[in-house]
């Protein structure tokens, strides 16, 4: 398997893994999705590379997506004829993200003394906590319950916050997957917390977390602004992974 598909083979497995525990995952022939209405994230349709490009399936999702039986949210990896096809239907690309990976053999960098405490989601109160950080490091809705969710999945996820000043200010989480790797997601800090190291803290402690686990290939996917930080935590960027979003008035399969 080579590195892309690993990066996209741990982030479609943890959406799915997300729409079992759930129970709103949606499995079709052409794709899947989790229809979670309440919250932003993970709420998408993914995996349109199961079989062939199809354009009659693109098209089937769109009107699903009109007819609000879908989320109006398409995460893909980089592959130009898959993107030239989506948007050629009138689809655009709403967030763009860099796979990036790292595998763990070297020592890991210190974390500066920033940070109060970092601690592991251990109740329900700390998963609210951690919602509303993700929520407003993000800027959009992470439901509360699905953090719970995870939560309870001890084996496959964890999930941490970080206190500064007295308040917790920054979260993140890592996957395990089946093959053995790990991902690294939803890594936030609070706006006006941010340059202080948080993040960086946050995922040095992830990553620490996985050698624990006898884990040494870890993947996640950067903004534009976090890019920088993870390469100079050793991370090595590979292909994008997109997210399009359906304009009503410039679909054009009508």
């Amino acid at each position: 398997m080579t590195i892309d598909n690993k990066i996209i083979s741990n982030l479609f497995e943890f959406f799915t893994f997300i729409g079992q525990q759930t129970q709103k995952l949606v499995e079709a022939e052409g794709y899947n999705a989790i229809n979670l209405f309440g919250s932003d994230w993970p709420n998408r349709i993914y995996h349109l590379d199961k079989r062939e490009i199809n354009l009659p399936v693109i098209l089937e999702l769109l009107q699903k997506i009109e007819r609000n039986e879908l989320p109006n949210l398409l995460t893909i990896p980089e592959n130009s004829e898959l993107q030239k096809c989506l948007e050629d239907v009138g689809l655009f690309q709403s967030l763009t993200q860099r796979g990036m990976t790292i595998t763990l053999n070297d020592p890991l960098p210190e974390p500066n003394n920033n940070l109060q405490q970092i601690k592991r989601v251990e109740s329900k109160e700390e998963a609210i906590v951690y919602a509303e950080i993700a929520s407003k490091g993000f800027q959009y809705n992470v439901d509360p319950d699905i953090i719970e969710v995870l939560r309870k999945n001890p084996s496959r996820v964890k999930q941490f916050i970080g206190k500064y000043d007295n308040t917790y200010a920054c979260c993140g989480m890592s996957f395990y997957d089946s093959i053995g790797n790990a991902g690294l997601y939803m890594i936030a800090t609070l706006p006006q917390y941010r340059g202080l190291g948080l993040g960086r803290n946050i995922t040095i402690r992830l990553l620490n977390e996985c050698l624990k686990e006898d884990i040494h290939f870890c993947s996640l996917q950067a903004s534009p602004a976090g890019e920088p930080v993870y390469t100079k935590l050793g991370f090595r960027p590979y292909k994008n992974i997109y997210t399009y979003k359906m304009n009503g008035e410039n679909v054009r399969y009508k």
